[in-house]
């Protein structure tokens, strides 16, 4: 694989000095040619290179020599960052651990808003002052540099105050939130509705699966059963519950990396699943 968007190649028929040469590339007409042989403004993704030699008595070699490579995207790189001190500390140094999408990237850091600086992982910060911080993080790879740098906050205590003491509180109350219905089949639409659509860190969530907007049973629930397999609720990746006509609901424990809202996956029996959402809210302690 290769950033480049050129390629040359030499080549040779070892043996017949006097042979000629067609060249290909990417499955086109071959054509005379001479090595060294040049491509430029090659496309991103797969390329294949192709070269057949002809002899002075015009047989042409039946197993053209080829070569495969891959032309990489040129965009600005992804940043991460994989280690960060907790959310509230009475430390007043923090440890960080980065990287990005390109390996070969180097990267810049900055310390609550002040300038850009080179910097490695790990990179290590000392004598910070009570209050909130921001550090931010930027890989550049290929000439360019990530435009949405990685950036983590954290707030140093005063000392004396155990950071770790947990928060309690106080459970939202109760308002449903749901799903727009979604067409499965002749006279079926299935939707999810959650017991909240706001809550806080830790308290459980309700949800359940509806078929033609009310709990599955009669006539719409084996309707469904010919149409669904069943239906994920997934949050920042991961599949946070999975209700199904036998077992339409489900209790979700709210935790800090629970998105703004729940995409409802729909696997259905047949073709593609279909795909909505489900608006929700992590609210602070109140």
């Amino acid at each position: 694989m290769t950033n480049g968007n050129s390629a040359a190649f030499g080549f040779n028929s070892p043996g017949n000095n006097l042979a000629t040469f067609e060249c290909s590339i990417d499955g086109g007409a071959f054509g005379a040619c001479t090595s060294p042989k040049s491509y430029t403004n090659l496309a991103v993704g797969s390329h294949t290179f192709a070269v057949r030699a002809t002899n002075q008595v015009g047989t042409t070699d039946g197993s053209p020599a080829t070569h495969t490579w891959s032309v990489a995207s040129s965009a600005a790189p992804n940043t991460f960052i994989d280690h960060e001190p907790p959310a509230s500390t009475s430390a007043t140094e923090a440890n960080f651990e980065f990287s990005s999408s390109d390996a070969s990237a180097s990267f810049e850091c900055r310390l609550d808003g002040g300038a850009w600086a080179a910097c490695t992982s790990p990179k290590a910060l000392t004598g910070l002052a009570v209050g909130d911080h921001t550090f931010d993080v930027r890989s550049i790879a290929n000439g360019k540099t990530d435009s949405s740098p990685a950036s983590t906050s954290w707030t140093v205590t005063t000392p004396g105050k155990d950071p770790d003491d947990p928060q309690e509180c106080n459970p939202v109350a109760p308002k449903a939130s749901l799903s727009k219905p979604v067409k499965v089949g002749k006279g079926v639409k299935v939707s999810v509705k959650l017991s909240h659509s706001t809550a806080v860190e830790d308290q459980v969530v309700t949800a359940s699966l509806l078929v033609n907007g009310k709990a599955p049973k009669g006539k719409a629930k084996k309707a469904a059963a010919k149409l669904i397999k069943g239906v994920d609720l997934v949050s920042g990746g991961n599949v946070a519950a999975s209700l199904s006509l036998s077992k339409p609901s489900a209790k979700i424990t709210v935790g800090q990396d629970t998105k703004s809202s729940f995409t409802v996956l729909i696997k259905k029996k047949k073709g593609k699943a279909l795909r909505s959402s489900v608006p929700f809210k992590l609210v602070a302690c109140e």
